[in-house]
């Protein structure tokens, strides 16, 4: 998938008011499903963090693995 169409359905959850906390949920949601998104194409999670999520949100990479390990949130 191009890296255009994440951005634009993540700007899609943007800019709506959310709960207190909901922001946080839904960034975290978004992450994983681009990671699981990718991950099925056998590259290295280091790769998806560089190529999709790194450019979308600007967190590190170990943000990156906090928020897959709170898939579950």
């Amino acid at each position: 998938m191009d890296i255009i169409e994440e951005i634009r359905k993540y700007n899609q959850t943007r800019g709506l008011t959310l709960p207190k906390g909901e922001s946080y949920r839904k960034r975290i949601q978004a992450v994983n499903a681009i990671y699981d998104e990718h991950v099925k194409d056998g590259v290295s999670n280091r790769f998806i963090w560089r190529m999709y999520i790194h450019p979308l949100f600007g967190i590190s990479e170990r943000t990156f693995y906090n928020y897959l390990k709170r898939a579950t949130f």
